[in-house]
This record gives C-alpha cells, sequence and structure tokens, in this order.
C-alpha cells in the first residue's frame, strides 16, 4: 500500500527519483506514460529543453520527435518547447526540434503563428542568438516545407524587428522569410 510520505510511489507505478535533477533521464518517459496528453506533457519538459537553448545543455530537445508523435492538444506550452528546441545551440538539438515541426506540420497540429511568437519574443530578449534557428528552419524549407517556415516568421518578425539594436542573425532570417515568401499557396 502507498504512503502520501513518499512522493515518487504513484499506486501501481513507482517511479524512482532521478538522482541529478528533478527531470534527470525520466523527460523521455512521459511521452510514452501520456501520449494523449501532449501539451501537459509539453509543460513538464520545458524546462529541460529550455536549457539547451539558455543553458547550451546537450541533449535536451531530444524529447522533442516524442513528443509530436503523441496526441491531444499542445497548446501554449508546445509551441514554446518547440521555439526553445529550435533555438537550441546544438545541432542534434536543432534536428531533434526539426523532426517535431515537420511532423507537426504533416498532422495539421502546429501552430506556426504562435511558435513563431514564442521564438522572436525569445531571441528578442535574448534567450538565445536568432542565427541559431537558420539552419532547421532553412531546411524545414527544404524539405517542402516552406509556407510552414514563412508562417512561423511572418510572426516572429515583429518582436524581433521591434529590438534595438536587432538580434544577431536578422538579416539571414529576413532573407529566409523573403525566400519563403514565394511559397505555393501563400497569399499575402
Amino acid at each position: 500500500m502507498s504512503t502520501m510520505s513518499d512522493p515518487w510511489d504513484v499506486g501501481l507505478l513507482t517511479v524512482p527519483p532521478p538522482a541529478d535533477t528533478w527531470h534527470g533521464d525520466w523527460v523521455a518517459f512521459w511521452p510514452a506514460a501520456m501520449p494523449g496528453y501532449r501539451g501537459m506533457v509539453a509543460a513538464h519538459v520545458l524546462p529541460t529543453v529550455a536549457k539547451g537553448a539558455d543553458h547550451n545543455a546537450s541533449g535536451a530537445a531530444a524529447v522533442l520527435p516524442l513528443l509530436a508523435e503523441g496526441t491531444g492538444d499542445g497548446g501554449p506550452a508546445l509551441d514554446l518547447t518547440l521555439a526553445y528546441g529550435l533555438g537550441a545551440r546544438h545541432e542534434a538539438d536543432q534536428v531533434a526540434a526539426l523532426d517535431a515541426l515537420l511532423m507537426l506540420a504533416t498532422t495539421g497540429d502546429l501552430d506556426a503563428p504562435a511558435v513563431g511568437a514564442h521564438l522572436g519574443t525569445l531571441a528578442a530578449d535574448g534567450a538565445f542568438p536568432l542565427s541559431r534557428v537558420l539552419r532547421p528552419l532553412r531546411d524545414a524549407a527544404g524539405a517542402g516545407a516552406a509556407l510552414t517556415v514563412w508562417r512561423l516568421l511572418a510572426a516572429a518578425l515583429p518582436a524581433v524587428l521591434a529590438t534595438s539594436p536587432p538580434p544577431r542573425g536578422t538579416p539571414d532570417v529576413l532573407g529566409l522569410a523573403a525566400e519563403t515568401a514565394g511559397a505555393p499557396g501563400l497569399r499575402i
């Protein structure tokens, strides 16, 4: 019988406490344990994924493709988590964010303007250099998601352009936005 004094005993499933941090190596566990609650899982893994962007932690965004495979509404937590993943320092984390972005876009579950708004705000606030998002977004456009990239950048640019001085990488991001503005199906 479980007692209330042990926070890691959750009925039939007893989860051992992670040794290093509260999130520890168990981040990848949550999408599998709660596949229908994408927003709740995204909120739980957000601090870990954010460390990949603002503290340069490696492997922090590896959970994003698992999260994208889930179901349920992602909401603002998923949008913000994906924005942090796109701004990750390490290439492997950027690739994981790219994979998640493409999966969500393919299934119609990506709110590109919301992700873009978060991305623009984070870059404008200095959470990560704007130039970090170029590789994953350029790769997304090259993979056939140019319209998605345009929608994302169109929402990111107001916050970025309102910043003085503009964040590093702004001219390159503007160039990518101009390239994707000609995407099929886009009406300006």
